[in-house]
């Protein structure tokens, strides 16, 4: 699979839940297929800082959460939860395993909020201010189920660090570029088709710069990452998390129980060799080396965020979802269906990593791996960075690796969108000279949006084409209109116009017309695309005027002057179904 790009405590006084498990439970739940390992909680196992199995939860929420290993509740008001957001329930069949587990249903009477528990390693009393016990990699596992109606998630489960005397310096940071030595993290997040990939921020990360980014816009976020010692060096910008995406796309399924784990490891600083990689249900989901998050040994991680995040305004329905057997670790947790690997990327091939918001990513060890720092970084509606070094990989790794491409072992590039599916050529696992081409493709970059809930908005910028010798190249073209189809699909689906099948549907009957209107006329498929993409540029705001006026010859609406162009040159071909 190639891909699109996770702490041992002295003592344990208030980790999970203590009892005593007798051999016939031990015995019925290891004969259970796909079910943790009965009373995980009552026996800490090497590197494990924090485990909590929710079967407290008979004593109601104030009293559990007082013995639990979480630090932070997002959804409750002083001791108190707000149910509709977030709760411990023991429904029938609501746990993975044993009674309880928790929920997160975002009802109505919450605006459809979600909530969020964060793990955070006090190096004394557990409290919200507490100096922090810092570590160099965590790994983050918890089991996890999504109703059989979810449709969306603002964020999901992440790993993060600051100085051990910064508490708050992982909060707050959306639009600011790091400075490595304020804050680190990676996300682990999904998009409306239930999609995971990486979200992250780093020093070296792409940032938008111009268009929406400028003015009091852009210089107001400027003004708050300045107050936080993340100035904007570079001039005005707007930094939105990069993305790293595996390709084939990696499913998280709904309507069943699902093992979830990740891991952060930091870079030694001056050196860019930090990894992030995820594992669904002890298979090998993505991985990404090179990353290079800190300057300095002062920050380390001291995060794991259990998170369900959806703001007031990100959704008109109710998205629920499960946890339960949650595990924080220094070392590989697994889920006890197979033998857990010890090495995030020791399975992995090699490949190139395109960092960015809705951009690809592969990484591996074998071979050359370029990501973060190392490699083309591209982000948002900015445009393409290139950084300055490649880091070379040490081990080969499989089909099933968590690195390199559907050949692992071999050099690759990825296919963002779906597009005509470029591949490369093989060759032997850490061979000199391998050449490869990385196609060009033209990928719309959406800006997530930040936690203060700004409209998002889209824009169209290319990749550079590497050429080298290697068969498989597709037509850009091609990868143009995928990537321009699958932007607007994404924004019927972001701004709530249409359900996501239909948004889906969409994108690929607009692939199949765009393709044909380039093919009977290349003038007319660059005006096709240039209407297009003036669609998938507008706010939630503009994108209803567009859906509710579009053809409405009285009105002026936008991209109406883009529409116009094209139905008067190309009065015979398709523009919309």
């Amino acid at each position: 699979m190639s891909m699109r790009t996770v702490v041992r405590s002295p003592q344990r006084p208030w980790f999970g839940r203590i009892g005593v498990v007798s051999a016939a439970a031990i015995l019925a739940c290891v004969a259970a297929p796909g079910r943790a390992a009965a009373g995980e909680c009552d026996k800490l196992e090497p590197g494990w800082i924090a485990c909590e199995d929710f079967e407290a939860g008979e004593v109601g929420w104030k009293s559990w959460f007082e013995k639990s290993p979480f630090v932070q509740c997002v959804g409750c008001t002083g001791t108190e939860n707000n149910p509709a957001r977030i709760r411990l329930t023991n429904e029938r069949g609501a746990a993975h395993d044993g009674d309880w587990a928790l929920h997160m249903p975002g009802e109505a009477s919450a605006q459809y909020q979600g909530g969020a528990l964060a793990v955070r390693t006090c190096a004394d009393e557990k409290q919200p201010g507490c100096a922090l016990t810092n570590h160099e990699q965590l790994y983050f596992r918890t089991w996890v189920k999504l109703a059989e109606d979810h449709q969306y998630v603002h964020h999901f489960l992440a790993i993060a660090g600051s100085r051990p005397d910064a508490f708050g310096e992982t909060d707050g940071n959306a639009g600011c570029r790091p400075n490595g030595e304020r804050w680190a993290g990676m996300t682990v997040d999904l998009n409306p088709s239930h999609e995971l990939f990486f979200y992250t921020y780093f020093p070296g990360m792409t940032c938008d710069v111009g268009g929406y980014c400028s003015g009091d816009y852009a210089q107001n976020i400027c003004n708050g990452c300045a107050a936080k010692d993340m100035a904007c060096d570079n001039g005005l910008e707007c930094c939105w998390g990069n993305l790293f995406e595996p390709e084939p796309a990696v499913v998280l399924p709904k309507s069943q129980w699902v093992c979830l784990e990740l891991y952060m490891k930091l870079n030694t600083p001056g050196m860019d060799d930090g990894e992030m990689a995820f594992w669904i249900d002890d298979k090998p989901g993505h991985a990404a080396g090179g990353m290079h998050w800190r300057d300095t040994l002062e920050l380390g991680l001291n995060k794991a965020f259990l998170q369900h995040y959806v703001d007031v305004g990100d959704t008109d329905v109710s998205n629920q979802v499960w946890f339960d057997n949650v595990v924080v670790s220094t070392e590989r947790i697994g889920c006890g269906l197979v033998d857990p690997e010890p090495d995030p990327t020791s399975s992995g091939g090699d490949g190139t990593s395109t960092a960015g918001t809705d951009g690809t990513s592969t990484s591996g060890t074998g071979g050359t791996s370029t990501s973060g720092t190392g490699g083309p970084v591209t982000s948002g509606p900015g445009g393409p960075v290139t950084s300055s070094a490649d880091s070379a990989g040490s081990s080969g790794g499989n089909a099933t690796g968590a690195g390199g491409t559907t050949d692992a072992g071999s050099g690759g590039a990825t296919d963002a969108g779906g597009g005509c599916g470029c591949r490369t050529a093989d060759a032997p696992n850490g061979a000199a000279g391998l050449a490869f081409v990385v196609a060009g493709m033209l990928i719309r970059r959406r800006r997530r949006r930040s936690h203060r809930g700004k409209s998002m908005k889209y824009t169209l910028f290319s990749l550079a084409l590497v050429i080298g010798s290697a068969a498989g190249a597709c037509d850009p073209k091609e990868e143009e209109f995928a990537a321009d189809c699958r932007a607007i699909g994404d924004a019927f689906s972001v701004c709530r116009n249409f359900a996501g099948d239909e948004a889906s549907t969409y994108s690929e009957d607009c692939i199949d017309r765009g393709k044909k209107v380039r093919v009977a006329d290349e003038d007319c498929g660059k005006l096709w695309v240039s209407v297009h993409d003036c669609v998938a540029a507008l706010a939630c705001e503009d994108f209803e005027v567009w859906r509710t006026t579009v053809h409405d010859d009285t009105k002026v609406y936008p991209c109406q002057a883009e529409e116009q162009a094209f139905l008067a040159e190309c009065p015979d071909l398709p523009l919309y179904k």
